[in-house]
């Protein structure tokens, strides 16, 4: 609005345009020179995954004005990382001798690139932590699952946990720049009973009375 005498009658002679990666500071070289009709830029490719800052200046026939960074005017663009995956779940499928086969499904990212722009997504990676170092029957709960990659079609991973020991559960996809943040979801890895055992049958009368033993293992591998 004032181009140098207070009011806007003042003519503008050009912009001086910097943008750089440097958080910090901007270069003293590089300027970017924009006619006076201008009030836009565009940039040429940038480093993708990369924080760019910009800043602007107006110069009349006195000289230039102060930079527009000294008034909290910088922009930032922030590029291309992807989402957190959506509606993580874990769900038992079989288990055997202290092992506990579950299936880890989630929903594709919401945001995949730039500004919601599609961007092919390359992997999955997992965080698995135990909740505690043992479960109960004395077993270490550590457990690695492999990343899923090669396609960003496949929203689901077979995996084994240590039956009775509970685990926080993270998911995160990952794009040509890098990865998002982390879909979590808590689980104890509990299975199917073990068999009853000490099955007898015996005779009471006209009656037949059926007796068996509790089985060691409810579900939690103790």
């Amino acid at each position: 609005a004032d181009t140098g005498t207070g009011d806007s009658t003042y003519v503008l002679t050009n912009y001086e345009l910097e943008v750089t990666d440097n958080q910090a500071s901007f270069p003293d070289t590089g300027l970017i020179t924009k006619d006076d009709a201008d009030v836009t830029h565009t940039t040429g490719a940038k480093t993708l995954g990369v924080t760019y800052n910009a800043r602007i200046r107006a110069s009349n026939s006195v000289g230039p004005s102060p930079w527009s960074n000294v008034h909290g005017e910088v922009s930032q663009l922030l590029l291309l990382y992807p989402s957190a995956p959506q509606t993580l779940t874990v769900a038992y499928t079989s288990g055997a001798s202290g092992t506990v086969t579950s299936l880890l499904s989630w929903v594709k990212p919401t945001e995949t690139g730039m500004d919601n722009a599609e961007r092919a997504l390359t992997a999955y990676n997992f965080l698995v932590t135990p909740a505690a170092t043992n479960n109960a029957a004395g077993t270490a709960c550590a457990v690695t699952i492999a990343d899923v990659s090669g396609t960003a079609s496949t929203l689901e991973k077979s995996a084994d946990f240590v039956k009775g020991c509970t685990y926080a559960l993270k998911v995160r996809a990952q794009n040509t720049v890098g990865y998002g943040d982390y879909a979590q979801e808590s689980y104890v890895a509990l299975g199917v009973p073990g068999a009853p055992t000490g099955l007898t049958l015996a005779l009471s009368g006209e009656t037949l009375v059926v007796s068996w033993t509790r089985p060691a293992d409810t579900g939690t591998g103790d």
